[in-house]
């Protein structure tokens, strides 16, 4: 709705400004005698000049407030679809294009439609004043949480403020590492029973799709570990659950119309309108809620009684401990459970396909051998381990340096969420830069990730070894930095007090899935499939059409 409000008070000050003018010229004309001023009694050409003269200085306003933005490298965006959540087309392709063409640059000012202008943070120093500096001053523009509300609930993700402080400070203990950890067991066996799956698809159909198989072992990670419950995708693949999720993320054009009347119209008049997108998410939006409430008044009985502060010994899992710290309502308890289900398994599975994506291609195909080498060498050399807890412990997972460059390198490459944005909430500074209240920033991790000022000509290729460093002994470690100048010139999580929270979970939980995945089979693309692939999605992106592979095994 931002556009639309940007558009309304031009509209509404052009108009106060004209009608003042009509007033003035009126009277100016009523007093004087001379024969130019007297044609101005008549009222049409009394407005007509009025207008002119509103329209002249509306331009010289906007020329006059806009010149600060006149430095930077601006271009127009002719696709809008580049800044939509929902599409059918890779995003981000034509910012990236942009960001080579403007080295050096710490924003870049785009033109989108009426005079509305979005700027795009290029440097560190730009991501991190919107990130770290100057966070309080931007939020989540209100059309983008309208909308995403209705499938992420209004948790943690959309929330803004004192509320999203709070919020995180509560939630935050549910993710330390030792929490983390002790899921792996679970890991474990959802990925084992997935391997049966896949074992009995193959056999079957000489074939399995990798994207809705990562979706569905996320969600039967997520859903013990959030709520205890056990949406059993993998026994199923028409689980309730998974299938409602399946519908919502699908890319279309009905839900990119949605998202586009939402910049325009209040939430209710977008929602209300009769389209069978609208019908669709209703549809499935209402049973995953329905599902989340009956498992919160399931689990309010169970700790009906627990007193504040007894979480970690009363409960086993995020929701319960989230409970029994006493801070939430139920309807805000609902929405977060919203969220974690959404956010918790569909950017891992993302994460799942796009890593699959790249290891059958041609000429990364080496990187399986290798990488299975170095898991079953670790295997030999790791301390007793009970292997209902894994292939590997957690801390032998998160130092082999191969397995992390291949996922920071699939995070780098392919961002689950391809953009977002941010709104300025007052009159603040970005790069140095004034940014007065109201304007509007869009994030491109696709791009930013990409850029090769940052990443050297290998930006966009798959590179693992930039995130290892090799000592004078021949020893490996990894790096944190992938051998970037700043942790800002990777966008995938975010950064500051809006990183996803999640963080070291997803890649707890991706670096377990591939390592058993590649430890255990060798995949190959389709006779035919030469590689390529459209990023699409709704919450996420994953290959549109689905990534079929087959062994050997």
């Amino acid at each position: 709705m931002e556009l639309f409000y940007h558009l309304l008070s031009r509209l509404m000050r052009l108009a106060a400004i004209t009608c003042g003018l009509w007033i003035l010229i009126r009277r100016v004309a009523q007093a004087s005698s001379a024969f130019p001023l007297q044609s101005l009694q008549n009222d049409r050409i009394a407005i007509i000049a009025a207008l002119v003269i509103s329209l002249i200085g509306a331009r010289v306003w906007e020329y006059i407030e806009l010149a600060p933005l006149r430095k930077l490298p601006s271009f127009q965006l002719l696709d809008f679809r580049e800044l939509l959540p929902i599409t059918d087309t890779p995003r981000g392709k034509q910012v990236l294009e942009w960001v080579k063409k403007s080295p050096g640059a710490d924003l870049m000012d785009i033109e989108v439609a009426g005079g509305f202008h979005t700027l795009i943070p290029l440097s560190p120093r730009a991501h991190r004043d919107i990130h770290t500096t100057r966070a309080a001053d931007f939020e989540k523009p209100l059309f983008g949480r309208n909308y995403l509300s209705r499938l992420l609930g209004n948790g943690m993700i959309l929330s803004e403020g004192n509320v999203h402080k709070h919020q995180r400070k509560v939630i935050t203990p549910s993710f330390r590492i030792q929490n983390i950890i002790s899921l792996q067991p679970l890991m474990a066996e959802k990925t084992n029973l997935m391997f049966k799956g896949i074992d009995h698809e193959m056999c079957e159909n000489e074939r399995i799709e990798i994207a809705s198989w990562g979706s569905r072992v996320t969600m039967d990670i997520i859903g013990p570990a959030f709520m205890s419950k056990d949406f059993g995708s993998l026994k199923s693949p028409d689980s309730p659950m998974e299938h409602a999720y399946k519908n919502l993320v699908e890319p279309s054009s009905g839900q990119s119309l949605l998202f586009m009347l939402s910049l325009i119209f209040p939430r209710f008049i977008v929602r209300a309108i009769p389209t069978p997108t609208n019908r669709m998410l209703a549809k499935n939006i209402d049973y995953i809620r329905s599902a989340c409430r009956a498992i919160l008044d399931e689990k309010l009985a169970s700790l009906k009684g627990t007193r504040p502060g007894d979480a970690d010994e009363t409960t086993s899992d995020i929701l319960g401990s989230i409970i029994a710290r006493g801070d939430f309502s139920e309807q805000d308890l609902v929405d977060q459970m919203l969220t974690f289900l959404s956010a918790g398994h569909e950017t891992t599975a993302s994460s799942i396909a796009w890593a699959t994506h790249l290891l059958t291609l041609p000429q990364y195909t080496h990187f399986q051998q290798e990488l299975r080498d170095e898991i079953r060498e670790a295997v030999k050399i790791a301390p007793a381990f009970d292997p209902a807890q894994g292939i590997l412990p957690y801390s032998t997972l998160e130092k082999l340096p191969l397995l992390n460059g291949i996922c920071e390198e699939t995070l780098r490459l392919f961002p689950p969420v391809t953009n977002t944005g941010r709104v300025a909430i007052r009159d603040t500074f970005v790069a140095d830069t004034p940014i007065r209240k109201g304007m509007m920033l869009a994030i491109f991790p696709w791009a930013t990730n990409r850029n090769p000022e940052f990443w050297g000509v290998t930006a966009e290729e798959m590179v693992p070894q930039r995130w290892i460093d090799e000592d004078a002994n021949g020893a490996r470690r990894l790096n944190k930095h992938g051998g970037a100048a700043s942790n800002m010139c990777e966008q995938t999580f975010l950064h500051g007090n809006r990183a996803c929270i999640g963080q070291d979970f997803a890649k707890a939980e991706l670096r377990y899935i591939l390592a058993a995945l590649f430890e255990r089979y060798h995949l190959e693309r389709l006779e035919g499939d030469r590689g390529h692939v459209v990023p699409a999605g709704s919450l996420t992106i994953k290959p549109r059409g689905g990534l079929y592979v087959r062994g050997p095994w």
